[in-house]
């Protein structure tokens, strides 16, 4: 009676833990299926005044508003940082750029908030637990403005604090390739949801960005910049 007992008690453990490793599986999306999932969730950015033109990337986080970079959405005049006047927007299926307005921005922390008239796209989902060192992530951005990419990569340092003009901010470190026009992407985890907005990179003497010197504002700043 007791050996039944006791296979049947080992059999209910290897179960158990058969189900678990599958639920755990289960809860990690394939790439292709987290693409899918947030592309519409993530746009490019034009940004214009007279003969000046930039672009990057926003992602929208309502039904009507996105975040982006305030480095994306301004210019240098003289050392003095400019609005662009025109901020357009353009979804990845290749539709027509409609404009956007500017709702407020924080150039300390690199953050501007824009609004849509009307819905369109999908709002991405917030992650706000903890980032680890090693996890994969997903960059998508405006690569060389050629439309919205896809590309992985894995934390390296899930703080770091990098001072510029003597501001300190605190960023996710990631080992990734990169490209101008991703500032303003969305950083994502393998479940497809927001873990922070790309914003700088580090170059070489020539320009050119080094691999694995990507950085990201995390979601507590972004939080702490929405409440304002």
């Amino acid at each position: 009676m007791r050996k039944a007992t006791l296979m049947i008690a080992m059999i209910t453990l290897a179960l158990s833990i058969s189900l678990s490793c599958i639920y755990i599986l289960d809860s990690q999306k394939a790439p292709d299926k987290i693409f899918d999932e947030t592309i519409t969730s993530v746009v490019e950015l034009r940004a214009t005044s007279d003969e000046i033109e930039a672009f990057g990337t926003a992602v929208i986080i309502s039904d009507t508003e996105l975040i982006t970079n305030f480095h994306v959405i301004s210019y240098m005049n003289q050392g003095i940082s400019n609005i662009h006047s025109l901020l357009e927007i353009r979804f990845a299926d290749g539709s027509n750029y409609m404009t956007v307005n500017l709702v407020k921005y924080d150039e300390t922390r690199d953050l501007a908030l824009l609004s849509m008239k009307e819905k369109k796209g999908e709002a991405i989902n917030f992650y706000n637990g903890d980032i680890v060192v090693g996890q994969s992530v997903f960059l998508l951005g405006n690569a060389n403005n050629l439309g919205i990419s896809f590309t992985s990569g894995i934390v390296s340092r899930s703080k770091v604090n990098i001072e510029i003009n003597v501001i300190e901010n605190t960023y996710i470190q990631v080992d990734a390739a990169s490209a101008s026009g991703v500032s303003g992407g969305a950083l994502i985890d393998t479940n497809g949801k927001l873990i922070g907005i790309l914003t700088l990179r580090i170059l070489d003497k020539e320009g050119t960005p080094i691999y694995g010197y990507i950085f990201a504002i995390p979601i507590s700043a972004i939080l702490e910049f929405l409440s304002l």
